[in-house]
């Protein structure tokens, strides 16, 4: 017959039985026989909440009537009357002891540890009785506690470490499992004593359908205290906690157990570090932090954490949370923290919660002082037609820190930088798009100037000349045709015709164009009169959502009377994008030109060749391979002259205006 251990026990460990004889389950044989234990179901009347606490007597103290000296075994239920010797606590397996600091530790309990740091005097154990009874017998308690809410967060901590049984059996083993559960009190009446055999029913009883398990441990093997501290949500209005240990149903050997101590289950849903306070000068100190303390276990420390590493611990006795701040002092302003944690916790393989150090609330605090704004650039203008400016506007600020971009009043995620670029492409807001742009200094809270950005977006109507030959050629008093492509996108386009002579003057009173012209007509006919030159550059443009596009100008041979070209009604393609297949896709604006010449093409741009139609002139350009090239032209007489772009893809030939 093997001697029966009574472990005292918060938890009561998990423990197998030895073949002893019925009377004597549960009892130590020194101790004389007592009347059957009889287990009073508990009524599920609601409990109530003192304290920040919701689990009471979580320092397990016997009542007045316990004997320390006699009730040691199991003061659980040794009153004859079937009460619980540990008040608000109940059985819920076994036989649970409790652990005092008067009987254990001693040279005949070498297993029974002292009290964790802080203990008042007594902490609960879970008891490893050795017998085995054809079942694998594990011991624990339960309580009922003040009604969680679904939904809200909580914090449950508690110490623990398991019983070395070596000096008793000759053998050790850890507790294969530790759980925690919660669940309803009208299931535990239903579930745990429906049948009970004497003196108990060690079996640990399947869970109830409606529980949440928030702590499940494997392999607890720790031989000195260690403390847990988990958050956890409830899926249900639990009333009542369950604590138990557990073997694994594969050696009738083992023998183990495990002590907890304090646990300390806490409501932290409104954990909160206060209201942001809204300092003017003079008045810049501030007090920060929650009017009425944040509830928390007994020995948790709070700190509070500044946004410029300024570490302040709210000192003890605890009454308040709150401290003050001098939000003159820029260093302090900025988002402060409040941090409750716990000394000496550590991280297990619990995985039914979350295993933490901490809780965390935060505040801000803004500056109290003259502001400064920053100040806000952009590399070009305000006011932009898509197609012609760059697809990207860059802002800038003279902040080196603390910076936060805005559009439209909503922070920019991610633009903390000196420089923000916008894509300035309007998308499907036709024809216009406004938009504003301001940078924060988040220390200050001071903004810069607000910039409001326009997007025009426009159609590019095509060009089109009416000749069918290769070179354009029109015949001096024959009507010849000009086409732009319709704008389907805007009706409203606006068509412009202009021709210049060789020296880039405009060509009146020798030619006529027929048709409106700086109208939504799209087409027109041309005709020379007594024109002096065999060539002439026709330009061909739109005005569209208040911006101006022109296409490529092109040059236009004229014929003396008799002339048998023939003008047809179809189009030819001679803009930018039907310079053939070699094309480099080349863009030349503004043109007519004054002083400078943008030229963007896909490619690098090899080279740039400006000739004059009218002369052997010619001015080359470096342009680095670059893909975007800005040309100064001041240098060249008004005139229309050849610009050949040179690129891997080749070279192009577009017609260039000079025009003051």
């Amino acid at each position: 017959m093997k001697k029966i251990l009574f472990l005292s026990g918060l938890l009561i460990t998990t423990t197998l039985f030895s073949q002893v004889p019925k009377a004597l389950r549960g009892i130590i044989p020194s101790q004389p026989l007592r009347q059957n234990d009889v287990i009073t179901l508990l009524n599920c009347n609601p409990v109530s909440q003192s304290a920040c606490n919701f689990i009471s007597n979580s320092s397990f103290t016997p009542d007045a009537q316990y004997d320390p000296n006699v009730d040691f075994v199991n003061p659980f239920n040794y009153d004859y009357a079937g009460n619980s010797r540990i008040p608000s606590w109940n059985i819920g397996t076994g036989t649970p002891t409790v652990a005092d600091g008067i009987n254990f530790p001693s040279a005949a309990w070498p297993e029974y540890p002292n009290p964790p740091v802080g203990s008042p005097g007594y902490y609960f154990g879970a008891a490893g009785l050795a017998a085995y009874l054809g079942i694998y017998a594990s011991e624990s308690i339960v309580q009922k506690i003040p009604q969680l809410t679904a939904g809200r967060s909580y914090t449950l901590n508690f110490y623990k470490m398991y019983m070395n049984f070596t000096s008793r059996t000759g053998s050790n083993y850890p507790v294969d499992h530790f759980r925690i559960v919660l669940m309803h009190c009208s299931d535990y009446q239903q579930t745990f004593w429906t049948n009970v055999t004497f003196p108990h029913n060690y079996e640990v009883p399947p869970l109830p359908a409606n529980s949440q398990i928030i702590y499940c441990e494997s392999t607890v093997f720790n031989g000195s205290w260690e403390r847990s501290f988990i958050k956890f949500t409830p899926n249900q209005n639990y009333d009542m906690i369950w604590i138990y240990p557990e073997e694994d149903h594969d050696n009738p050997a083992k023998e183990t157990g495990i002590f907890v101590s304090f646990p300390e289950l806490i409501d932290i849903t409104g954990f909160n570090a206060g209201g942001s306070p809204n300092p003017t000068p003079p008045n810049c100190t501030v007090t920060i932090g929650p009017a009425t303390p944040n509830c928390g276990p007994k020995d948790a420390v709070f700190t509070w954490l500044g946004p410029n590493g300024q570490s302040i611990t709210v000192p003890l006795p605890l009454v308040s949370q709150q401290i003050q701040v001098d939000a003159s002092v820029a260093a302090n302003a900025g988002t402060w923290t409040l941090v409750m944690s716990l000394p000496g916790t550590v991280t297990t393989n619990n995985t039914c919660s979350q295993n933490i150090t901490s809780v965390q609330a935060t505040v801000n605090v803004p500056f109290c002082g003259a502001c400064t704004p920053p100040t806000i650039s952009a590399n070009g203008p305000l006011d932009q037609c898509i197609q012609y400016e760059s697809p990207f506007l860059t802002f800038t600020t003279n902040l080196t820190s603390n910076i936060q971009w805005y559009n439209n009043g909503n922070p920019i995620p991610y633009a903390t930088n000196q420089s923000y670029t916008e894509n300035n492409n309007p998308g499907p807001n036709w024809p216009t798009s406004t938009g504003t742009y301001y940078v924060k200094n988040t220390l200050t809270n001071c903004i810069s100037q607000i910039l409001s950005v326009t997007r025009r977006n426009y159609s590019t109507p095509n060009v089109y000349p009416g000749s069918t030959q290769t070179t354009l050629h029109y015949c001096k008093n024959n009507l010849g045709v000009l086409h732009q492509e319709y704008s389907i996108t805007d009706p409203n386009t606006i068509y412009r015709w202009q021709i210049l002579d060789p020296f880039g003057n405009d060509v009146t009173g020798t030619s006529v164009i027929l048709g409106a012209n700086n109208s939504t007509t799209y087409h027109t006919t041309i005709s020379f009169l007594n024109y002096p030159y065999t060539t002439a550059t026709i330009i061909c443009g739109t005005t569209d959502n208040g911006c101006t596009n022109t296409a490529t100008p092109y040059q236009v041979t004229i014929h003396p009377d008799p002339c048998n070209y023939l003008v047809r009604t179809g189009i030819e393609n001679v803009s930018a994008a039907n310079n053939g297949t070699n094309s480099s896709g080349a863009q030349l604006y503004p043109n007519p030109a004054n002083s400078q010449v943008t030229i963007k093409a896909a490619e690098p741009i090899l080279g740039i060749e400006i000739s004059d139609l009218m002369s052997p002139f010619m001015k080359r350009v470096n342009s680095n391979a670059a893909k975007t090239v800005v040309v100064n032209v001041s240098d060249l007489k008004p005139g229309v002259y050849n610009c050949k772009i040179i690129t891997a893809r080749g070279a192009e030939n577009q017609k260039m205006v000079i025009r003051r």
